[in-house]
């Protein structure tokens, strides 16, 4: 079976986000350093964010932008085609500024997930809670929503910390997790994958599966 390289130098086959770094490096969603690092504990910031989110989404976005419709997103920014069509598609919020280096929380990120998936969370029966998540918090479907379907991992004290800064990790993880649950993982690219790759990656699926539910991707 020909296989691939592991595709970060930091990010050995025994991490639990392993499956999730290899498949979505090869789907072009996130990329390393110059270095070959994945840097799975650095925070992400608004502009990382709306860039993996669409390209998980595999919507596409234009090359280039000529007239910004933010004042703080340069039209020759790499960021500039994502940003676009985010508020395009109503995943951004329109506004004077993106504040593009700003970092996003653990909320913010779902819900663009969830925009850019179109996976409504209140078309489920979310009966399970976090205890920082009140009924009257925006991000409350949310984070219901992704504890329900085991996308966001709770602390002991079953907290959600929904205004954490994301790590690279963390987006990786949500991401990987969303899309399985949604079967909406590319067959063939587990099928390139080597055998102990391949291996690993479907004892994680296994073990993520939820027979009574999954999502409508």
């Amino acid at each position: 079976m020909t296989g691939v390289a592991n595709a970060f130098s930091d990010v050995a086959f025994t991490d639990k986000i392993y499956p999730a770094t290899q498949y979505l490096n090869s789907q072009g969603v996130i990329k390393g350093y110059s270095d070959n690092t994945f840097q799975p504990d650095k925070v992400i910031n608004r502009a990382e964010a709306v860039k993996i989110i669409l390209s998980a989404a595999e919507i596409p976005v234009l090359e280039s932008i000529s007239t910004p419709s933010f004042r703080d997103v340069p039209s020759d920014s790499w960021f500039a085609p994502f940003v676009e069509q985010g508020l395009t598609l109503k995943i951004v919020t329109p506004q004077e500024k993106f504040d593009p280096t700003r970092e996003v929380n653990r909320a913010e990120f779902l819900k663009m997930m969830c925009l850019a998936l179109q996976v409504d969370p209140n078309k489920y029966t979310l009966d399970v809670k976090s205890v920082d998540a009140p009924d009257d918090a925006w991000f409350a479907p949310y984070i219901n929503f992704a504890i329900k379907f085991d996308i966001l991992d709770r602390a002991a004290d079953q907290k959600a910390f929904p205004e954490k800064s994301i790590t690279r990790r963390e987006a990786a993880d949500m991401l990987f997790r969303t899309l399985q649950k949604g079967h909406a993982l590319r067959v063939q690219t587990l099928l390139d994958l080597t055998e102990n790759q391949l291996i690993a990656t479907l004892q994680f699926l296994e073990l993520q599966k939820l027979p009574e539910a999954s999502l409508s991707i």
